[in-house]
C-alpha cells in the first residue's frame, strides 16, 4: 500500500490565523468562514476538503456542493492511486509528497485576496494535482512490464530510447546496486516523452472510475486531457496555438442546473506554474541522474527529504528557492530547474495579462546550497560551448557540407507532412467545410546584391512565434517530442480511421548545419494553426548559434502557409550545386519538388523515383536508371522500384547506406542492388547515425521480406528485365537478389533466352554458368569446364534437353534420355562448382568468380547446405557419415550449438553417429576444449590422441598437458601423454608436425617418422636434422635413420614447393627438380637418394644427349608429374611430348624405356591418328570426368565409349562410363526417370 505523506509543521509564534512562514513567500489571511466539517477516509479527501482554494469561491453554497464532489472524487482517487501504486512498489523515484506541494503552490498562487472564483474552477484546481498524480502512477503502471523486457513494441522503444543514455546504461550493468535508481530514471523519462500522460481513453477510463458523475460537465474529458497536458508544458505553456485550442471562458452545467464560469486559459497556466515550482523528482535536470552509480553517489532518499523540506521564501515578487542538498548534483540540478521554472514564470505573464491574482515576478535559486557538514565545494566538467558550436556547424562531425541540403529538403518535408495531416483531419471531422492541400518543395540557388545565397521554400504547415523560440531555436528538440503535437494527435485518433503523421525528424539538431553553409539565415513563415487559420507572417534574421534573434512582425495575417528558409552561403567550390546534391540523394520525392540553379532546373514528379544513371566521381549517391517497375500493391511505409541497372535503399525518399552487411544489403558495391526499395511512415528506420546518411538498424531482412513480396510484378510487368543477362549481372553484386527473380522467374515460367536460344526457367532456372554448355560453336574459348562434377554437368543438360552434349552421353548409356530434373537452378549455385580452369571462357570466369564473392557475402550457410544436399557430389552427400570434424566446423560455420547442427544435418539426409554427435558436445560444453584454435581432423570417437595434438591445445589454452590429457580422456578419447612436456613451446609443436607446419596432420607415434618428416621439422625450427631426429626420439619417436651428413637441403628430394608437405614417395619430378637445383648431376641426386635408403630406377646414358637432357627434365617435353619412381610412366604423356619433338611417340617410348623407366603402352591405340591422340590428350591432361568426355566428343567427334576406350589404351585411368554416369544421375537434384513417380 503506497501511503501519500502530508507534513504539517509550524514555526515561530502563532495568532489567529497558522502561519508556516518557511513554506510561503508571502503572509496570506483569508476571510474567516464557518470551520469544516471533519472528513473521514484517506488525508487526500481532507487535503481537498481543507484546502485554502475554496476561500477564494464568491458563492458559499456552490462552493459546499462542489467541495462534497471534489472530496468524493478524491476518495475514489486514493483508491486507484493505492492499487496503481503496488506494481511500482520497487521504484526509488517514487514522489508521493508532489501531490501536497502542487495543491499547497496552487494555493499560494492565488493569494489572500478574494478572487471570485466559480465552484468549478476551484473543483479543477484543488482535484487537478490528485488526477495528475493518479494518471502519472497507472501510466507508469501500465508498461511497467517493459522494465523487465517484455511489452513488445514498446520495450523495442524503450531500448531505442536508453541507448541513448548508453553512458548510464552501461554504468547500470558494471555496478548492480545502482541499476533501480538508473532504470527507473530511464523509464520515467521515457515515458515522459514517449507515453501520453493525457490520453483521452485513459483519461476518460480514469474519470469514469474516479466518480465524477455530478461534477461530469466541469470534469469533461477534453477539458481534463488539455489541463494535464499544460501541467508538464514548462515554458511552452505559453504557446499561442496550444492556448488558442482552450477557451478564455465558458459556461458548463453545476449540480442543481446552476451554471458555472471555466476560464481553460487561465487555470492551465496556472497549474502549470503551480506544477512548476513544485519540483517533482523525475522533473529534475539529467545531472542528478548522471550521479548515480559513481563514488559519492546522488543518494535517492536523501533527495526526497531535500525536495520535502524544500520552501520558496523571500517575498511574493521575488521568491527565492531554500533548500539544503547533501549533493553537489542536487544543488545543480536544482539551480537548473529553477532558472527553467522562471523561464516558465516569464510565459506565463506574457500570457497573463491583467488577470488576478498577481504572479512572482522572478525566481531565485540563490539559497540553494549544501546542507551543513556534507561538502565544502565541488567542480563541474563543462564543454567549451562554442567550440561545441563549431563542431555542430563544420565538417569534423558531418564530414559532409551536403547535409544541410538533406536537412533543409527533410525539414520542409515534416512541416508538409504536418500540414497534410491537419488537413486530412480537419476535413474528415469538419461536416461543413471541405479541405485539400498538395504539398510542393522548392530549391533556389542564386545570387541577391552580390551574396549569393540558396533558399528552400515550402506550403507546409509553418511556424508561429513559439515554434520560432522553441524547436527551430533550440538545438536538440523536436517537434514530434512536443506536448502540443501530441494532443493534436490525440485528436488525431479519434476519427476512424485515425490520422498519422510520422515525422522525419530525429535528432532535433540537423539546423546547426545550416551554418556549414551559411553566415545568415534568414526565415520568412506562416503558420496554419490546428483549426486551419493563419497567423500572422514572421521574419528572422539569424547570425549563428547562441545569438540572439528579433521576430519580426510583416503581416497580422499570412497569405499563405509555410516557410522559406534562405542561407546566405559563405565562400564554397564554384562548382558546388544544390540542385547537384538533391539529384544524387533524392530519389523520391513525396511532395511535388523542384530544384533551379541559374537556368538549370529539375523537376521530382511527387512519388515517382526519378532515374539517375551510376556516376563514378560522386559515389555517394543512389543510381537507378533503365526501365523501372513498380509494386502497385507494397504495403503502406515502402515502394519497391525494380530498376534495369542500379539500386539503392531511402528513407524518406533520401539515400542511405546501410550498417547491415548481410542478405539483400550485403553487396560487393554500395548497398541494394536491382531495386529501389524506400522506407517512409510507419516502415521507417528507428535508428539511424546523426547526420541520417547510414542506417543503424538491422533491416536486412525487412528489406529482402520486401523484395520477395514484389518480385512477382516485376515477372508480370517487366518488359526489358528480367533477363539473362541481366539476372547474371545482378549476381554479380548480390546473389541472394538475383536468387529471388530468378526463382521467380521459374515459378511463373517466363522463357528467357541465352545468344538466342530461348529455354524453360521453369525446368532449367537460371545458371550464370549455362552458356559454357549451350554455346552453338565450339572454340577453345567455350568447353565446359572438365572440373565440374559429374551429377552437376547432368543436371544442367538433362535441364537444357535437347542438348548435344546429352545425346552424346545418351548414346553410351541410352536411359539417360529418359530422365528428368525438378530443380530449377539459382545463380548462387555457381558457388557449388570448382573455380575455373585453363581451358573455361575468361568472360564466364570473370562473371563466376564475381559470382561466388557475393555469393560467400550473401547467401546464408543453412541456404548452402539446404541446396547442398540436393547439389553437392562431395562431403555433404546424403547418406554419408559426418565426422567429428566436421560437425565441430558446420556448427561453428553456421554460429548453431551442436545440437542445433546435428538436428539439420540430419534433416538434410546426413547420418551422424551418436557417439559422434557426443564427442563433438563435450568438445562444445568445455571451456578449454572449444576456445581451441586446432584443427580437429584426428578425432574420432574413442580413437587416439596425436601427441602433436595434445601439445598444441596446451599451448593455445596455455593449459598444462597433464590437465589437457585429463579432459580428453574424460571425452572417452585415448591420450598418451609420453615424454612431451608440461608446458610444450611452439617448436615443440612443429616438431611434432607432419611437415612442420604446426597443425594437423600430426606425427603418429605408432609409425616410424620417415626422413622427410624429420628434414621439415628441421627446415620449420632451423635445426639440424640431427637435432630433430634426437628430440623426436626422446619424444618416444621412431626415426628412421639418417646419412651422417644431412642437411636440411636434402628436402627438395622430397618435394617441390616450400608450402606444401614433403612427400612419401619420392617422383622422378622430385629426383629431376633436386638434380636442376641443388645437385651437381642427376647421378649425384641418385647417389644421395641411395644414401637414405632410396633406389631410383635410373640408367642414366654415360654421354646424354640434348634429346637425353631434354626428357630427362622438370621443364622437358614429357611431364614427371605424380609419377613415382619404379611405376610406369603413361603412354600418353609420351604423346603429348612427340608434339614439341621430331620423333613419334614409339621413339620416344623406346628412348624413355632405356633409361629404365616403363611406360604404360608402347604404341598408339589401333585406328587413332597422331594428331588425333596429341588433341585428346590435351583434352584429358586431368582427371577425366563426363565433362572431359564430352569437350574430347565436340573436339574429335568420335563416340564418348570411343573416346574412353583410346584414352585408356595410352595409361589415362578412366572409370567405367556407363557406372559413371549412373553414380551421377543417383546425385542429380530431384532426378527421375519417365514413368517413375
Amino acid at each position: 500500500m503506497v501511503q501519500e505523506n502530508v507534513t504539517n509543521s509550524m514555526s515561530g509564534g502563532s495568532a489567529r490565523n497558522v502561519v508556516q512562514a518557511g513554506f510561503v513567500g508571502a503572509v496570506n489571511f483569508y476571510q474567516d468562514r464557518p470551520a469544516a466539517e471533519p472528513v473521514e477516509g484517506d488525508e487526500w479527501a481532507r487535503l481537498v476538503h481543507g484546502s485554502a482554494v475554496w476561500q477564494h469561491v464568491a458563492d458559499a453554497a456552490d462552493a459546499q456542493t462542489y467541495r462534497a464532489g471534489a472530496v468524493a472524487v478524491a476518495r475514489e482517487l486514493a483508491k486507484l492511486r493505492d492499487e496503481a501504486g503496488e506494481r511500482l512498489a520497487g521504484d526509488p523515484w517514487q514522489d508521493p509528497g508532489v501531490v501536497v506541494r502542487f495543491l499547497r503552490n496552487v494555493e499560494w498562487l492565488l493569494g489572500g485576496e478574494a478572487l471570485g472564483l466559480s465552484a468549478a474552477e476551484a473543483a479543477l484546481l484543488v482535484v487537478a494535482p490528485l488526477l495528475y498524480r493518479v494518471r502519472t502512477l497507472r501510466l507508469a503502471a501500465e508498461f511497467a512490464e517493459v522494465r523487465e523486457g517484455g511489452g513488445g513494441e514498446a520495450r523495442a522503444s524503450y531500448e531505442r530510447f536508453a541507448e541513448t543514455y548508453d553512458l548510464l546504461t552501461h554504468r547500470a550493468e558494471l555496478r548492480p546496486e545502482a541499476e533501480d535508481g538508473i532504470g527507473w530514471w530511464l523509464f520515467h523519462r521515457w515515458l515522459t516523452q514517449h507515453q501520453d500522460l493525457a490520453e483521452p481513453h485513459a483519461v476518460r477510463e480514469l474519470l469514469a472510475e474516479a466518480g465524477a458523475g455530478a461534477l461530469a460537465e466541469t470534469f469533461a474529458v477534453g477539458r481534463v486531457c488539455a489541463l494535464l497536458h499544460g501541467i508538464r508544458r514548462g515554458p511552452d505553456v505559453g504557446n499561442r496555438e496550444f492556448l488558442g485550442g482552450l477557451k478564455a471562458e465558458d459556461r458548463v452545467a453545476g449540480p442543481g442546473g446552476r451554471g458555472q464560469r471555466v476560464r481553460d486559459r487561465w487555470l492551465s497556466l496556472l497549474l502549470a506554474l503551480a506544477y512548476g515550482v513544485s519540483i517533482e523528482s523525475t522533473a529534475l535536470p539529467d545531472i542528478v541522474a548522471e550521479h548515480l552509480g559513481i563514488p559519492h553517489a546522488v543518494e535517492l532518499a536523501q533527495l526526497r527529504d531535500t525536495l520535502e523540506r524544500a520552501v520558496w521564501g523571500g517575498t511574493r515578487e521575488l521568491p527565492v528557492l531554500r533548500a539544503e542538498c547533501r549533493h553537489e548534483a542536487v544543488v545543480e540540478g536544482l539551480r537548473e530547474y529553477v532558472a527553467r521554472a522562471d523561464e516558465l514564470l516569464h510565459a506565463v505573464h506574457r500570457e497573463w495579462g491583467g488577470e488576478l491574482p498577481a504572479l512572482p515576478v522572478r525566481l531565485s535559486s540563490d539559497e540553494t546550497a549544501p546542507a551543513e557538514g556534507t561538502f565544502a565545494r565541488g567542480a563541474r566538467f563543462r564543454l567549451d560551448e562554442r567550440r561545441v558550436r563549431g563542431l555542430l556547424m563544420g565538417t569534423q562531425l558531418y564530414k559532409d557540407r551536403d547535409l544541410a541540403v538533406r536537412e533543409l529538403y527533410q525539414n520542409a518535408l515534416d512541416a508538409c507532412r504536418y500540414r497534410l495531416a491537419r488537413t486530412e483531419y480537419l476535413d474528415r471531422s469538419s461536416a461543413m467545410a471541405s479541405y485539400r492541400y498538395e504539398g510542393k518543395i522548392e530549391f533556389e540557388q542564386g545570387v541577391e546584391d552580390g551574396r549569393p545565397y540558396l533558399e528552400c521554400r515550402d506550403n507546409g504547415v509553418g511556424m508561429g512565434e513559439a515554434e520560432l523560440r522553441g524547436v527551430f531555436s533550440n538545438a536538440g528538440a523536436r517537434f514530434a517530442e512536443q506536448l502540443d503535437f501530441k494532443l493534436e494527435q490525440a485528436q488525431w485518433r479519434e476519427v476512424e480511421p485515425p490520422v498519422v503523421l510520422y515525422p522525419n525528424s530525429r535528432f532535433g539538431i540537423g539546423v546547426l548545419s545550416y551554418f556549414m553553409l551559411a553566415d545568415e539565415i534568414r526565415v520568412r513563415t506562416c503558420r496554419m494553426d490546428a483549426k486551419g487559420q493563419l497567423g500572422p507572417e514572421l521574419e528572422v534574421s539569424i547570425f549563428g548559434p547562441g545569438h540572439l534573434f528579433r521576430i519580426v512582425e510583416k503581416a497580422r495575417r499570412g497569405q499563405e502557409p509555410g516557410t522559406a528558409v534562405r542561407l546566405y552561403l559563405r565562400e564554397l567550390p564554384e562548382d558546388w550545386s544544390a540542385v547537384a546534391v538533391l539529384e544524387r540523394l533524392l530519389g523520391i520525392a513525396e511532395f511535388g519538388t523542384v530544384a533551379r540553379d541559374g537556368e538549370r532546373e529539375v523537376e521530382w514528379e511527387a512519388g515517382q523515383l526519378r532515374s539517375r544513371p551510376p556516376s563514378h566521381s560522386q559515389k555517394h549517391g543512389y543510381n537507378a536508371a533503365g526501365e523501372f517497375v513498380s509494386w502497385s500493391d507494397a504495403p503502406a511505409g515502402a515502394q519497391v522500384i525494380w530498376c534495369e541497372t542500379g539500386g539503392a535503399l531511402l528513407v524518406d525518399g533520401i539515400f542511405v547506406e546501410s550498417s547491415s552487411e548481410r542478405g539483400v544489403l550485403s553487396t560487393l558495391t554500395q548497398g541494394l542492388q536491382g531495386a529501389v526499395v524506400n522506407l517512409y511512415g510507419e516502415l521507417s528506420p528507428t535508428s539511424m547515425t546523426v547526420d541520417r546518411r547510414e542506417v543503424l538498424d538491422d533491416n536486412a531482412d525487412q528489406v529482402g521480406a520486401l523484395l520477395a513480396a514484389g518480385v512477382d510484378s516485376l515477372i508480370e510487368n517487366g518488359r526489358l528485365i528480367p533477363t539473362f543477362e541481366w539476372i547474371c549481372a545482378l549476381a554479380r553484386e548480390s546473389t541472394e537478389v538475383a536468387d529471388m527473380v530468378a526463382a521467380a522467374a521459374s515459378r511463373a515460367g517466363r522463357p528467357l533466352m541465352i545468344d538466342g536460344t530461348e529455354f524453360r526457367t521453369s525446368i532449367t532456372g537460371c545458371l550464370p554458368l549455362d552458356p559454357s554448355i549451350l554455346h552453338p560453336t565450339h572454340t577453345r574459348n567455350h568447353l565446359v569446364a572438365p572440373e565440374w562434377p559429374d551429377s552437376l554437368l547432368l543436371w544442367r543438360l538433362i535441364a537444357h534437353r535437347p542438348i548435344s552434349y546429352l545425346d552424346a552421353l545418351s548414346e553410351a548409356y541410352p536411359i539417360l534420355s529418359e530422365y528428368r530434373t525438378g530443380l530449377p537452378a539459382l545463380p548462387s549455385d555457381v558457388a557449388l562448382f570448382p573455380e575455373r580452369s585453363s581451358d573455361q571462357s575468361r568472360d564466364i570466369y570473370a562473371l563466376t568468380s564475381r559470382i561466388r564473392e557475393a555469393t560467400a557475402r550473401t547467401v546464408s550457410q543453412v541456404d548452402h547446405l539446404m541446396r547442398l544436399r540436393l547439389l553437392s557430389p562431395l562431403i555433404w552427400k546424403p547418406g554419408r557419415e559426418v565426422s567429428t570434424s566436421q560437425l565441430l566446423e558446420a556448427a561453428a560455420a553456421l554460429r548453431l550449438n551442436i545440437a542445433m547442427t546435428g538436428d539439420l544435418l540430419r534433416s538434410l539426409g546426413l547420418e551422424i553417429p551418436a557417439e559422434t554427435l557426443s564427442l563433438a558436445g563435450s568438445i562444445e560444453g568445455n571451456s578449454l576444449l572449444r576456445n581451441n584454435s586446432s584443427n580437429w581432423s584426428w578425432l574420432t570417437p574413442g580413437g587416439e590422441v596425436p601427441p602433436g595434438a595434445l601439445a598444441d591445445i596446451s599451448l593455445h589454452t596455455s593449459t598444462p598437458t597433464s590437465a589437457i590429457a585429463l579432459t580428453l580422456a574424460a571425452c572417452g578419447l585415448q591420450v598418451t601423454q609420453g615424454a612431451i612436456p608440461e608446458e610444450p613451446s611452439r617448436e615443440t609443436v612443429l616438431l611434432l608436425s607432419d611437415g612442420g607446419f604446426g597443425m594437423a596432420p600430426w606425427l603418429d607415434p605408432s609409425k616410424p617418422v620417415s626422413p622427410s618428416q624429420v628434414l621439415a621439422a628441421a627446415d620449420s625450427l632451423d635445426w639440424t636434422p640431427s637435432r630433430a631426429a634426437e628430440t623426436l626420439s626422446s619424444f618416444g619417436f621412431h626415426v628412421s635413420p639418417l646419412p651422417e651428413d644431412a642437411d636440411v637441403a636434402d628436402l627438395y628430394l622430397f618435394r617441390i614447393l616450400d608450402d606444401e608437405p614433403p612427400s612419401m614417395s619420392v617422383t622422378y619430378e622430385n629426383v629431376f627438380f633436386a638434380a636442376e637445383e641443388f645437385y651437381s648431376s642427376l647421378q649425384d641426386t641418385v647417389d644421395r637418394l641411395m644414401e637414405y635408403g632410396i633406389k631410383a630406377p635410373l640408367r642414366l646414358p654415360a654421354s646424354p644427349s640434348t634429346i637425353d637432357d631434354s626428357l630427362l627434365s622438370t621443364e622437358g617435353p614429357v611431364s614427371w608429374e605424380d609419377v613415382v619412381l619404379g611405376t610406369p610412366l603413361p603412354f600418353a604423356r609420351v604423346v603429348a611430348a612427340s608434339a614439341q619433338l621430331p620423333m613419334p611417340p614409339e621413339e620416344i617410348a623406346l628412348l624413355i624405356n632405356s633409361y629404365g623407366v616403363t611406360t604404360s603402352h608402347q604404341t598408339l591405340p589401333l585406328g587413332l591418328p597422331l594428331a588425333t591422340a596429341q588433341e585428346l590428350v590435351r583434352l584429358a591432361s586431368g582427371n577425366v570426368t563426363l565433362a572431359t568426355l564430352l569437350n574430347a566428343h565436340r573436339a574429335i567427334g568420335a563416340p564418348i565409349l570411343q573416346i574412353a576406350s583410346w584414352l585408356r589404351d595410352m595409361g589415362v585411368p578412366v572409370p567405367d562410363v556407363r557406372e559413371t554416369i549412373l553414380a551421377a544421375l543417383a546425385r542429380v537434384p530431384m532426378a527421375t526417370r519417365s514413368g517413375d513417380n
